[in-house]
């Protein structure tokens, strides 16, 4: 199973019609079309709750396939009157990489410069929600759900690990376009004589270019360590106030940190089913790059937090919606209210 080295950062905001960003936009949708098909593989109809309103096209009952989910999620004229879904790599409940062209030039070709997707359609639950870590936030526990409820295949959720890895990774550019912009702005001296940067910041040759520096006498000792404890912190403020950030970098890096929980507890899912089938002495540990306590932990808690825990494979339906007093639908929209109070 792939490792992914994660990061956590927080908070931004988006409209109704959630607006996303053209380089990831097809990940995301990929990734919201497999954690629709977990619920599919293991929840009954009456506790689905993502893309419920989805049809399949020619008669056909049962799931949507990707086309016609993202074309429903996208639920945008301009954007279906381009969309070109190919009949093989598109047309299919088992979308790859390859879905990517299709919506791509759908935006493209009709000069879209900024894809939203409907969020209402995305689930009904999430009318009304404004913050996109919540939206990722809730399709986590409908991912979870899913996972604890039983049944979801391992292939759906490594897919949906590798597209949410694929999404963040996209906005990766962004970021560090944020990042490059805040070091300007906070050493300008060491940016405009020592950085090396060619669209990625090369940190063993900048701290480099400063100790080559002191040894050659052009800066002081003091001076060039001063030079790199301030790069070495600047991890730790990039992104609070007063720093030279800016709200659309916190936004991009804001969306990062839901796609890391979302990369880091599904894996986990995976790893907690390999480990189901295979003999206690020949499992190797994983740990989590951001805590010492495991992400299976860290579902589990996240689980009993929003009243939707009860076992690795399993969840007490009755017990949740008698305590809500609701029936049907579980409206997670309320969980997603627990946790902001929390």
């Amino acid at each position: 199973m792939k490792n992914f080295n994660l990061f956590l950062l927080w908070v931004c905001l988006l409209s109704v019609k959630v607006l996303s960003n053209n380089s990831s936009i097809a990940y995301e949708l990929l990734y919201y079309y497999y954690v629709y098909k977990m619920e599919w593989e293991s929840e009954p109809d009456s506790s689905r709750t993502i893309a419920t309103g989805c049809v399949p096209d020619s008669g056909r009952s049962g799931m949507c396939y990707f086309d016609e989910f993202a074309d429903y999620v996208m639920n945008d004229a301009l954007f279906s009157d381009n969309y070109h879904p190919d009949p093989l790599t598109d047309h299919t409940s088992t979308p790859t990489a390859d879905s990517v062209a299709a919506i791509n030039n759908a935006i493209a070709n009709g000069k879209i410069n900024s894809a939203r997707y409907d969020i209402a359609h995305l689930s009904e639950d999430l009318h009304g929600v404004t913050s996109m870590p919540d939206v990722l936030d809730y399709m986590l526990h409908a991912a979870n759900d899913a996972i604890n409820f039983g049944g979801v295949d391992q292939e759906t959720m490594e897919n949906a690990a590798q597209m949410s890895a694929a999404a963040k990774t996209s906005r990766g550019p962004d970021i560090t376009a944020g990042q490059l912009a805040a070091l300007k702005t906070q050493f300008p001296a060491i940016v405009q004589d020592y950085l090396a940067f060619n669209d990625v910041f090369d940190w063993d040759a900048t701290f480099g270019a400063i100790d080559d520096a002191i040894n050659s006498g052009d800066i002081g000792a003091v001076v060039g360590n001063a030079y790199k404890a301030a790069l070495t912190g600047f991890s730790r403020t990039f992104g609070n106030p007063g720093y030279g950030y800016k709200v659309s970098d916190e936004n991009h890096i804001a969306i990062q940190a839901g796609f890391t929980d979302t990369i880091n507890q599904i894996t986990q899912g995976v790893n907690d089913m390999i480990a189901s089938k295979t003999p206690l002495a020949s499992l190797s540990e994983c740990s989590s790059d951001i805590s010492s306590s495991s992400d299976s932990e860290k579902r589990k808690r996240m689980l009993v937090k929003n009243g939707s825990y009860t076992g690795l494979r399993k969840r007490a339906f009755a017990e949740i919606d008698s305590r809500s007093g609701l029936s049907g639908k579980r409206k997670r929209v309320l969980r997603l209210k627990m946790a902001s109070e929390l």
